[in-house]
């Protein structure tokens, strides 16, 4: 089966058609129809759904221009009421989940996991309950794991808006779009199936703003993920290297690294460039290539992170389809498409904490591209093939691609 992209175009074809669409809405938004997904993926009533899309730059004019016409201001405000928007985008079915920073984009088709078990049932004190049910919401309920895995900072959430319009086949495409205060597209999600329309126009209802007008914005690099470069807090000279250092080596949880930026005023590949000796190891940027490549052709699947500021959206698929098209690496199968502007890559990191292994991707101004790792389970808690091929990885003075280690 040939699943079907933008303006019914195969995916294999898409990145020659990246602007398409009759009005400025259509274009930016892309919402054209495709092919069903296999049957596994899918029930009689649900619709074509499609993994194309395009960084979208331009699409907050778009949108305003068209209040009051197909475009619907919603209420988000941040914690005020996008945790429940994404909430009840739960009860929707499959959808198409985009969202992007500068130099990276994840578009996924899938169906989005909710909480249950013990993040949801009663513990028999009231207190404790209440506060989980706050943390519950803060995480919308739901999206870990599972085709849409989405790590939301609400707080940095500041507009939405509602666009029911027809794509270039006269279908009718229902989509949200979120973005933060300077106006940055931050998430868009689309249906992808017939049988919960009603339920969306449901959740329009419920959450439409009393002012249909345009919202003002904030000036541009005041938002989190602003593309301004990453100054490092601390000079190198005035670090207590020692205790960094020590900090680093006691690291039992990846997630801990972010408290060691905060508590010691690093930079983040700051933090990268003065780790303890054999934790951390300058890629050249062609690494990032190689790395895809080699993923592909071991049937490797491997974690992406791409982050917003606002949103964080992971890809945790083995690589099939890599290719190069013009200043992008792009890796696709059916239900899902990650894009990477490898042009912009300027740096990248091999890095092991705690005895786990990641690679980082930076661009010149010291913004955070992307960053990748392996797939643990409970048969593979240690997954070596991941760990062989990022220590194979060419090095910054190693272009030939050597082995450092």
């Amino acid at each position: 089966m040939e699943y079907i992209g933008i303006m019914n175009m195969p995916l294999k074809k898409i990145s020659a058609h990246r602007h398409v669409g009759s009005g400025l809405l259509a274009a930016v938004l892309v919402l054209s129809a495709c092919s069903s997904l296999p049957p596994q993926h899918r029930n009689a009533t649900q619709a074509p759904a499609t993994v194309a899309t395009t960084v979208t730059a331009g699409s907050w004019d778009a949108v305003v221009a068209q209040l009051g016409q197909t475009a619907t201001r919603l209420r988000a405000n941040g914690m005020e009421a996008a945790p429940d928007i994404m909430t009840a985008v739960l009860d929707l079915g499959q959808i198409r989940v985009s969202s992007s920073n500068e130099n990276a984009q994840i578009t996924r088709v899938g169906i989005p996991n909710r909480m249950s078990g013990r993040w949801t049932e009663p513990s028999g004190d009231a207190e404790k309950d209440r506060q989980q049910r706050e943390r519950n919401r803060a995480n919308a309920n739901g999206y870990f794991e599972g085709p849409i895995d989405l790590r939301l900072r609400f707080t940095e959430w500041a507009h939405a808006f509602a666009v029911v319009a027809p794509d270039s086949h006269g279908r009718v495409r229902r989509s949200l779009l979120f973005f933060n205060a300077e106006g940055r597209e931050i998430l868009r999600l689309t249906l992808a199936n017939t049988a919960h329309e009603a339920a969306f126009d449901q959740l329009v209802m419920q959450f439409r703003s009393d002012d249909q007008s345009a919202p003002p914005l904030q000036p541009a690099g005041t938002a989190a993920g602003a593309a301004t470069p990453a100054a490092a807090p601390t000079p190198d000279a005035a670090i207590d290297l020692a205790a960094y250092h020590a900090a680093w080596n006691q690291i039992t949880d990846v997630h801990q690294f972010n408290r060691i930026l905060r508590d010691f005023k690093l930079g983040r590949e700051q933090a990268l460039r003065l780790a303890p000796p054999g934790k951390t190891r300058e890629l050249a940027p062609e690494s990032l290539q190689a790395l895809f490549d080699g993923a592909a052709a071991r049937g490797l699947p491997i974690m992406v992170f791409v982050s917003n500021g606002a949103v964080t959206q992971i890809h945790g698929d083995p690589v099939h389809d890599v290719r190069r098209v013009g200043d992008w690496l792009e890796v696709e199968d059916p239900t899902s498409l990650l894009r990477v502007r490898i042009a912009r890559v300027a740096h990248g990191w091999q890095i092991e904490r705690g005895g786990i292994y990641s690679v980082d991707y930076y661009d010149a101004d010291g913004q955070l591209v992307t960053s990748l790792f392996g797939v643990r389970s409970s048969a593979h808690p240690v997954p070596t093939e991941w760990i062989d091929l990022v220590k194979s990885l060419p090095g910054a003075d190693d272009h030939a691609g050597r082995r450092l280690n």
